[in-house]
């Protein structure tokens, strides 16, 4: 029988991640999914976006953030981009703009599949359609072959898997119904948050993300609570992060009771599933089950 552990850290302080990114890497993470340089592949080309947008700064940004009606029969649905904030998208926008400046799209003479060239180095972090998560999902590569899929739309873990990350080509092929093949075992299906005031029929504001050494710290709020959520990985483990702030003191967590799980923290008191802390220091959550 194999373990796979996931640990999960919950430290209650007021501290907020923050990474400066430029307009080319906030580009890598939010559009290289979809859009190349001179080749339309899922989405039309970046000289193609430019044309259309040149000198309208603030029509590329509501059209980032609400890309309706559907423009492009031909190609899939660009899904919004509403959880970028505007000046994020600014930066994006300047970052098309110089490096298509003098460049025209080319035609290439077959659809190709460029995505696994981008995939070669973990981590990494796409936006782009998958099975069994909302239009607003996100796949993240950690190191050591695990992989997981964060559903924005509400603001939760859907599952976690290992093996190779993704073939992206039903997707690139598709007409905005095609989504992107998992290659790998599932190793975690999550069907509700652990946190248990976020459900799917509640869901959390999903508020973005951060980046740091190439991984996203994704961010959301429910009740006044908000939460950084972070995964990481080593060759046994991954790792899991929630920072609170504006929680009650003192704090009551009620986690799902499931086969296989079982639960530890640094301080604080258990009944059963159930955790009642002081929210004056951080609270360190295991739990362990087996694949």
């Amino acid at each position: 029988m194999r373990y796979f552990a996931v640990a999960t850290f919950l430290s209650l302080s007021i501290s907020v991640l923050h990474a400066q990114m430029d307009g080319k890497q906030l580009y890598t993470i939010n559009c290289s999914a979809c859009h190349q340089l001179k080749i339309q592949q899922g989405g039309p080309a970046l000289t193609e976006v430019a044309k259309l947008y040149r000198g309208k700064p603030e029509a590329f940004v509501k059209w980032a953030k609400n890309p309706l009606p559907h423009k492009r029969k031909n190609l899939a649905q660009m899904p919004a981009m509403a959880h970028v904030p505007d000046a994020d998208l600014r930066k994006i926008y300047q970052h098309v703009m110089k490096v298509t400046k003098g460049l025209e799209a080319i035609k290439p003479k077959k659809r190709v599949d460029h995505f696994p060239d981008q995939l070669k180095k973990r981590p990494l972090i796409q936006r782009i359609f998958m099975p069994n998560v909302g239009p607003a999902a996100i796949a993240v590569a950690l190191e050591n072959n695990y992989n997981f899929a964060f559903d924005a739309g509400v603001s939760r873990l859907r599952f976690i898997w290992k093996g190779p990350y993704l073939y992206g080509y039903p997707y690139w092929s598709g007409n905005g119904d095609g989504l992107a093949v998992i290659h790998g075992k599932k190793v975690s299906i999550e069907e509700t948050s652990p946190l248990p005031f976020i459900t799917d029929a509640a869901p959390a504001e999903f508020l973005g993300y951060s980046m740091k050494d190439g991984l996203p710290t994704f961010k959301y709020r429910k009740d006044g609570i908000e939460v950084q959520e972070r995964l990481t990985s080593n060759s046994k483990q991954v790792v899991r992060t929630f920072t609170l702030t504006g929680a009650p003191n003192p704090l009551k967590l009620n986690f799902p009771t499931m086969d296989g799980i079982s639960y530890s923290s640094s301080h604080g008191q258990w009944a059963g599933t159930s955790l009642l802390a002081d929210t004056d220091k951080p609270i360190v959550i295991t739990y362990t089950f087996s694949k």
